[in-house]
């Protein structure tokens, strides 16, 4: 496999939406600031754009790794009076040229004491979302990018926090070689819902009344990968990549039914013909109460670029064992526009 296909494969296992661990950044005694770095990494070299001068040096060390999309980044903190210092990192944070933020997946951080004429090292990871566009259609960051801004703020015991600005300039040979790589797997290629059309429509909404034996007038809304039908949401995460086909479904219930997951009833079609596949679900219970929310996920070999799949109606039922929609939902491959 080649090994930037991992960072695809791993990807198919995260979450619908990136979920900050809550653990604490990494504190260690340390005379440098360097990352663990390795052949395969992409070495950062870090500028800095605004740098408070105070008693607490900072120097910043920050590597990326090509298989995972994360990045590692050590900051060195250098005492350089002859106090303790009570120090406390607060607003870390990775920007993207296009102002895309993100987080340290490490976000909760604790002050600590730093020895007077002392270093120490503070590591935490970030994974980016790089493309934001892809990210909101099918929860994937997209390749790493050759430059990233670092803002964060140290406080001093109880004074004012101080603000730090750093540019993050890739290694310019590292990253060609990667980026060549990169390019030569190919983009995913992603699926919308395929537009309803009026009898479709029409059909759902006339099963919607008999669901519902409320007074409420039914409703349906979709989206690209959003539907929404009578206040169950389903969020759709579709695309091919290579040889495979990976989808994710989520589903929100804001209604006021009860359903239950029948993965075995969870038919995909492909180009119209059932296809065998096995869906991990993310949740322990399968019954989706109000305001509960439950994923599954699954991937399947598909050499060729499917223009049309769907997920069959009978997958997802109410407790009465009725189908939550009367037809299958398709999806449809729109190539992206020049």
């Amino acid at each position: 496999m080649n090994r930037f296909t991992l960072l695809y494969k791993l990807l198919l296992i995260c979450s619908l939406g990136v979920v900050a661990c809550q653990s604490q950044g990494s504190f260690q005694k340390a005379n440098t600031g360097d990352p663990q770095e390795t052949s395969a990494h992409i070495a950062y070299q870090l500028e800095a754009q605004k740098h408070n001068t105070s008693e607490v040096g900072v120097v910043p060390r920050m590597v990326a790794d090509p298989e995972t999309g994360y990045l590692s980044l050590n900051l060195l903190l250098q005492n350089l009076t002859e106090e303790a210092k009570v120090i406390t990192l607060k607003e870390l944070s990775l920007i993207t040229r296009q102002g895309v933020r993100s987080p340290s997946l490490e976000h909760a951080f604790t002050g600590f004491i730093l020895p007077a004429k002392s270093d120490s090292v503070i590591s935490v990871t970030f994974n980016p979302i790089n493309d934001l566009k892809l990210y909101q259609q099918v929860q994937l960051h997209g390749s790493l990018q050759p430059i990233y801004q670092l803002e964060f703020a140290l406080q001093q015991g109880d004074a004012q926090p101080l603000d730090y600005q750093f540019w993050a300039n890739a290694d310019e040979e590292m990253f060609t070689a990667y980026k060549d790589e990169w390019n030569a797997m190919g983009v995913p290629s992603v699926y919308q819902f395929a537009e309803l059309d009026t009898a479709k429509e029409t059909r759902i909404i006339h099963h919607l009344e008999k669901l519902y034996d409320d007074q409420r007038k039914p409703f349906v809304r979709q989206a690209e990968c959003e539907l929404i039908a009578n206040g169950l949401l389903l969020k759709a995460a579709v695309y091919h990549h290579q040889d495979s086909l990976y989808i994710t479904a989520r589903w929100v219930n804001h209604s006021t039914l009860d359903y239950v997951l029948i993965p075995d009833s969870l038919t995909l079609y492909i180009e119209g013909n059932p296809t065998v596949c096995h869906w991990s679900v993310r949740e322990q219970n399968l019954v989706i109460r109000k305001s509960q929310r439950l994923t599954v996920k699954t991937a399947v070999h598909s050499p060729s670029l499917p223009e049309k799949i769907a997920l069959g109606g009978q997958g997802l039922q109410t407790l009465d064992r009725l189908p939550a929609y009367p037809v299958p939902l398709l999806f449809k491959y729109t190539p992206p526009s020049l």
